[in-house]
């Protein structure tokens, strides 16, 4: 793709695409010019909107925004609060101890890398979570022989901090499953995946032109395509005003070309109309 095997398509993409740097104290580029509408709002104005959020300065924002925000983020994330309750507790035990030292290290180490960078998803973090399970395992057993007045509460604490997460991760598979099904933060995606089956279950190729109105929630996207494209059974494809269509028809010839208006009520599926000289191009 980019005729050097060392260059790997995230980093293409963010060479072409991408005006706003990775790391928060590195400085943005000049805003770039895309025919897409969505581009436009997507790199220029979200990704800009982000960088802003989390690049380095001297202010209390953004130790709060930066930093305080995102580490809570990655631990409400990787391990319920019950468990980090015990971690808190236990702590000075583990730096006084010479054997969990090294995993201190390294999981201070990717905190401080994820604090540098603009990007951030707690999944991101996911490398860490064998350090963390160590940790854990070195304070429970901390945990476990602490006595008050000779009476073992450790080992209560210890099985209540386990039922209490086992709880919690009940809870979180329930919701979690809920959010799929509903999808309520994007619903349209629920409108693209039945689209999607629907073309699926059609005989023969499909091309499914999507048009997009003026005000758009930009991380609703409807344009995904699988990695080999012409061999693909549904191609999806973004119009884009003002530039023509007709190449793109050409190129997919013997497909059913379908045009799709995601912010339009009902969302059909309606024959593509014949294009003409205005009509606007897409973008696999």
């Amino acid at each position: 793709m980019a005729g050097n095997a060392l260059v790997f398509p995230y980093s293409l993409n963010d060479l072409v695409y991408l005006p706003v740097p990775h790391f928060i104290w590195a400085n943005a580029k000049p805003p770039m010019h895309y025919d897409n509408p969505q581009f436009e709002a997507f790199y220029n104005q979200w990704t800009k909107s982000v960088w802003e959020q989390y690049r380095f300065e001297f202010s209390f924002r953004w130790f709060r925004e930066a930093v305080i925000e995102k580490t809570y983020m990655l631990f409400q994330f990787l391990l319920p609060l019950p468990i980090w309750i015990v971690v808190l507790a236990i702590g000075a035990a583990l730096f006084r101890n010479r054997k969990p030292r090294f995993l201190i290290i390294a999981t201070a180490t990717v905190l401080a890398g994820i604090l540098c960078v603009t990007w951030f998803q707690p999944h991101y973090a996911a490398p860490l979570i064998p350090a963390l399970f160590a940790l854990l395992g070195f304070g429970f057993r901390y945990l476990r022989r602490w006595k008050s007045h000779q009476r073992p509460v450790g080992i209560g604490l210890t099985r209540a901090a386990f039922a209490c997460a086992l709880a919690l991760i009940a809870v979180r598979a329930v919701r979690t499953t809920i959010n799929l099904r509903e999808f309520p933060e994007y619903p349209g995606m629920a409108a693209r995946a039945q689209t999607e089956a629907r073309l699926e279950s059609m005989h023969g190729g499909q091309l499914a032109v999507v048009r997009y109105s003026p005000v758009r929630q930009i991380h609703e996207e409807w344009v995904y395509n699988r990695a080999d494209i012409d061999h693909a059974k549904v191609v999806w494809a973004r119009e884009i005003p003002g530039l023509d269509i007709r190449p793109l028809l050409e190129y997919f010839q013997g497909r059913s070309v379908w045009l799709i208006e995601p912010d339009s009520s009902p969302i059909e599926l309606r024959p593509y109309p014949a294009p003409t000289a205005t009509t606007g191009q897409t973008s696999k």
